[in-house]
């Protein structure tokens, strides 16, 4: 739900749970991409009839950057 680098630490679908193998080895970034009313979204892999656990580690949510205006000064949103 929000700003974040999530990384994943149980996964029932790895193999050496007699799963297929369906993991996420690296931790993965949040986006800026609504989804289900919330602002910020992540897109993984999940197995059938799996259970994946994550940790979550908050970032700063990054500041828009506008390009120049007609005035050539940097805005900040």
């Amino acid at each position: 739900p929000f700003y974040g680098r999530y990384k994943e630490i149980l996964n029932t679908d790895d193999k050496k749970f007699g799963g297929t193998g369906l993991i996420n080895p690296r931790a993965k970034t949040s986006r800026r991409k609504e989804c289900d009313e919330r602002d910020f979204s992540l897109a993984l892999r999940l197995g059938a009839m799996s259970v994946t656990i994550f940790t979550c580690t908050p970032l700063p949510e990054p500041v828009k950057r506008i390009k120049a205006s007609t005035e050539g000064q940097e805005v900040v949103a």
